[in-house]
């Protein structure tokens, strides 16, 4: 559920964001250096690319957050090269998105808490049940012997 949303959620702004790169770079082509045609994954990057971006996304508190960061990382990338006036429109977007993730989380362990908790209780109350079913069949067996 998590990942199919933050697999949507990149997948989305990223189009969106090329699509404005695309539209601006139409404008001003003749004053921006074109980006390299394929921008380099999180581990082929420099050191200093990498450390501003693990930077960037503990300050968001999102380190841990996002089980694949390779799309958000390739969308920063992109950012910080063409467009790097837009990063902090990214920043506050993802700082909403890792507090719905983590509220979202949090939600779901309160959840399963609760749901072991009625398991545990229901399970108590089967077991009492049975309990009592067991004496009264022995008492059933006891008074029929008596008779």
């Amino acid at each position: 559920l998590f990942r199919s949303a933050t697999e949507e959620f990149t997948t989305g702004l990223r189009d969106f964001v090329l699509s404005q790169n695309i539209t601006r770079r139409k404008r001003t082509s003749s004053k921006r250096v074109s980006a390299p045609a394929t921008l380099l994954s999180l581990e082929e990057a420099d050191d200093e690319e990498r450390q501003h971006f693990m930077s960037f996304m503990e300050h968001l508190g999102a380190n841990n957050i996002f089980e694949d960061e390779s799309e958000i990382w390739k969308l920063w990338a992109k950012l910080r090269h063409d467009e790097p006036y837009l990063l902090g429109n990214l920043e506050e977007f993802l700082a909403k998105v890792t507090i719905q993730i983590k509220e979202a989380r949090k939600e779901k362990e309160t959840l399963e808490l609760t749901l072991k908790r009625r398991i545990a209780e229901h399970n108590e109350e089967v077991q009492q049940l049975y309990e009592e079913m067991e004496q009264q069949i022995n008492n059933e067996k006891e008074r029929d012997r008596k008779s």
